[in-house]
């Protein structure tokens, strides 16, 4: 099923380069590639609009989390977003619930370590002073506030954004 995801997103990604969404833009950030299982676009590749940004155009991350603690996290490149992944996040309690608002990148540590869980944070990405993180972990667990990303996925998200980006966590569902 996983295999299939990646197919339809980085479908997505080759019909907006195709489209020459990505030429269009004046951006001087490099733009992280999508691990992909095949180079070749299926022949019905879905429309460029297949996925929906709620977040500010201005953001550089955008994060939609539904009621179960699971959902979607997409980078965003001059108000488009071009890499949408699976992520999950904090169990919905308010211990551990992910922080919903416009934040900015405080820091990023390529190779962390949880003090408070014993546990790694391969590429962390804090958004938050209280430790709330995009980082590498798995999607099919809730976390304890973070936003848990694929290992190919985190690395994009970590070279991508940047000390003082913009982040957007919304919730939906």
């Amino acid at each position: 099923m996983r295999g299939k995801k990646l197919l339809v997103v980085a479908a997505i990604v080759l019909a907006m380069a195709a489209a020459g969404t990505f030429a269009a833009t004046a951006s001087a950030d490099p733009v992280p590639s999508l691990p992909t299982v095949s180079q070749a676009a299926p022949a019905a590749a879905p429309a460029v609009n297949a996925v929906t940004m709620p977040c500010a155009p201005t953001v550089r991350a955008c994060v939609i989390m539904r009621s179960t603690g699971f959902g979607t996290a997409m980078l965003v490149n001059n108000g488009v977003p071009y890499q949408a992944v699976e992520m999950s996040a904090g169990a919905p309690s308010p211990e551990t619930a992910t922080p919903t608002g416009i934040f900015s990148v405080k820091r990023k540590v390529k190779d962390d370590w949880s003090k408070e869980f014993n546990a790694p944070m391969k590429n962390s990405v804090y958004f938050t002073n209280q430790g709330h993180a995009f980082h590498q972990g798995r999607v099919d667990w809730l976390s304890h506030g973070c936003v848990h990303l694929e290992p190919a996925n985190a690395e994009a998200f970590f070279n991508y954004l940047q000390v003082g980006d913009s982040v957007q966590i919304v919730q939906q569902g």
